[in-house]
């Protein structure tokens, strides 16, 4: 509430959730007989409280299993009212074999405890067309690695990037790839990033993300090694090769960036959830909060949205599966791993 006022009198930048709190406050009446709640599975509870208090016939259409935004506060609204349910289980994006393969990651969250309700997809599209390649990824850095190995060293001369290319250098808590590079250049004076800052050396930040086995740090550290002062070329040069969707070879995006999105060729970058750390993870299971749960739970559901927005193929790391698992020897449109491009990277 003191934000909020501080917010109202202009004494600190007014963001967007301000505006919308305000909304809420003034108790609005929409005049409508049907109100459609799309997305429900990821629903502001500031718009969830003015939809339930609408007089109207009220639907909210959703898909638990695409639950990937926890992290910005966002709830289920599946699970916070009581309407009759209907399941929607046919999709016209895809065939059977990018289905089946989905419900394996799914059934990934039975390893956790959960049950996997409305988890049967059908798939009964019958795409034909190859025009839309995309690589896909977890976090901004797997993405930037990816960008850099296909332009610079598989000559992929026309890409295009969801959203704005300066935002995949940065990690998710704000430091950027160039701040770890200043670090492991010896750089200090260039470090912007006050967390980098902290660190006296690159050894340093090594032994860090061992000891508390952060990921994204982990990846930018291992991007800075791979190519080192090189990124000074390599980041800005990615801008040059940046043309119209339309006209892309490759459509590079994180997995948030692409919701909502298809395309015809998807291939994943090797940043994802796997089958191995699901079981590693399951077998210390009772040492984990509820909240560690939702959020292993969040990762298996952005793999899975990852895997849903291919048409007619999906390209998937060989690390993704512990085993090779039927579904796989099975599939038509899912390549033998062999002859995947880049599943052994």
């Amino acid at each position: 509430l003191e934000l909020i006022n501080k917010m109202y009198r202009r004494e600190i930048e007014i963001i967007h959730d301000f505006y919308l709190k305000l909304y809420q406050l003034s108790n609005p009446h929409l005049n409508y007989d049907y109100i459609l709640f799309d997305e429900g599975q990821d629903a502001s509870p500031v718009m969830l409280d003015v939809f339930l208090k609408q007089s109207a016939r009220k639907i909210i259409v959703g898909d638990e299993h695409q639950q990937i935004y926890g992290f910005r506060y966002a709830v289920n609204s599946l699970e916070k009212v009581n309407f009759d349910k209907l399941y929607l289980t046919n999709s016209f994006r895809f065939r059977q074999d990018i289905a089946n393969l989905a419900m394996v990651v799914l059934y990934f969250k039975k390893c956790l405890g959960c049950e996997v309700n409305g988890a049967k997809i059908i798939g009964a599209g019958n795409p034909i067309t190859e025009k839309s390649h995309a690589v896909l990824a977890r976090s901004n850095i797997g993405l930037l690695d990816r960008a850099i190995e296909e332009v610079f060293f598989n000559k992929v001369k026309k890409v295009y990037f969801e959203g704005n290319i300066n935002s995949y250098t940065f990690a998710s808590d704000g430091a950027s790839i160039y701040d770890v590079l200043n670090l492991y250049l010896n750089q200090r004076n260039k470090i912007r990033n006050s967390f980098i800052k902290c660190f006296n050396s690159f050894e340093d930040l090594e032994k860090y993300i061992k000891d508390t086995e952060d990921v994204e740090l982990d990846l930018i550290a291992s991007i800075v090694e791979k190519y080192g002062v090189y990124l000074f070329t390599y980041l800005p040069g990615l801008k040059k090769y940046q043309v119209k969707k339309e006209e892309a070879q490759i459509t590079f995006s994180t997995v948030h960036k692409s919701k909502g999105m298809e395309y015809d060729l998807v291939e994943l970058a090797d940043d994802f959830i796997t089958e191995e750390s699901v079981n590693k993870i399951a077998d210390d299971l009772q040492s984990l909060e509820k909240l560690e749960v939702e959020g292993i739970k969040e990762e298996i559901n952005i793999l899975y949205v990852a895997m849903t927005r291919a048409k007619n193929k999906l390209y998937v790391p060989k690390s993704l599966f512990k085993k090779a698992s039927e579904i796989l020897k099975q599939s038509r449109l899912v390549k033998k791993m062999k002859e995947v491009r880049g599943v052994n990277r």
